[in-house]
């Protein structure tokens, strides 16, 4: 028998068991969640984390990033255009029959999820753009106080993915260094939340951090969703590689592209409460 922690909230592994085997079938033969919760926002921000925790206090399925896993390519079929996610969708239905369904591509198509997911319901991660630039380049091992990255730095970027992500083009976010396309799009993905704020639920990853089992079991609670389980020995995971926060901005960045994020987000971090340091 399941026992309970003080909070009324089940322990159990046999839950986990069950919520396992039903995601291995959703997997080879689940058709698309419609009514699905849709976790978005920017690359290193917590959002596995956020999605698989959700999942796991509510019992819930969970898909991470069906659009970079269903196969090599198909972000780019919808960045250039060339398919709709609800195409995509209808090719690989198998990918989008969680319960929770966290994939950060699907913030640059909102409106056509929106559209799909009519009756779901969207989560917004947002964090402080000098540690979310940061985090991003610590997972590429690039520095953030060059004025241009070399030709080497630019192809040791582990995928075309990744490369995409820092030149920017596809995105619309190029500017005149790497770290100025990193700020762009920082802006471009909190605009989409400001444009859609009746929606989504915005939550913030610096929140998380704070007391990760009451956040958590609060945002199902937000959601309208009943949190069952005990998540509280699972907050530590680390469900991705952790970025390096010991060197402060400016040690990271040095003043000048410092300077540059936030001159450039400056007016869009303070609608999210983040304050400028120079």
């Amino acid at each position: 028998m399941p026992g309970e922690n003080r909070n009324g909230i089940l322990k159990t592994d046999l839950a986990e068991q069950v919520c396992r085997i039903r995601g291995i079938y959703q997997r080879f033969f689940g058709r698309p969640n419609r009514g699905a919760v849709v976790i978005t926002g920017n690359q290193k921000t917590g959002s596995t984390a956020i999605g698989a925790l959700l999942a796991r206090v509510c019992g819930k399925t969970f898909s991470m990033d069906p659009v970079y896993h269903i196969k090599r390519g198909v972000e780019f079929e919808l960045l250039e255009k060339r398919a709709s996610l609800a195409e995509v969708i209808r090719r690989y239905p198998r990918f989008f029959a969680a319960d929770i369904i966290k994939d950060l591509h699907i913030v640059f198509f909102i409106e056509q999820a929106f559209e799909f997911f009519e009756g779901g319901r969207f989560v917004f991660i947002i964090r402080d753009p000098r540690d979310n630039i940061r985090s991003i380049l610590n997972r590429l091992k690039l520095p953030g106080n060059l004025e241009q990255l070399s030709d080497a730095d630019f192809r040791n970027i582990p995928t075309r993915g990744w490369r995409e992500i820092i030149n920017g083009r596809l995105y619309q976010s190029a500017g005149a260094n790497y770290v100025e396309t990193m700020a762009h799009r920082w802006n471009r993905i909190a605009a989409t939340y400001r444009g859609n704020a009746d929606r989504m639920t915005l939550i913030r990853y610096e929140d998380f951090l704070g007391d990760k089992t009451a956040f958590i079991k609060d945002l199902a609670e937000r959601l309208g969703i009943k949190a069952k389980y005990d998540i509280s020995g699972s907050v530590n995971i680390q469900y991705q590689p952790k970025g390096d926060n010991s060197a402060s901005w400016p040690e990271f960045f040095g003043r000048e592209n410092l300077r540059i994020i936030e001159q450039t987000c400056g007016p869009m971090m303070s609608k999210f409460g983040y304050a400028l340091s120079l």
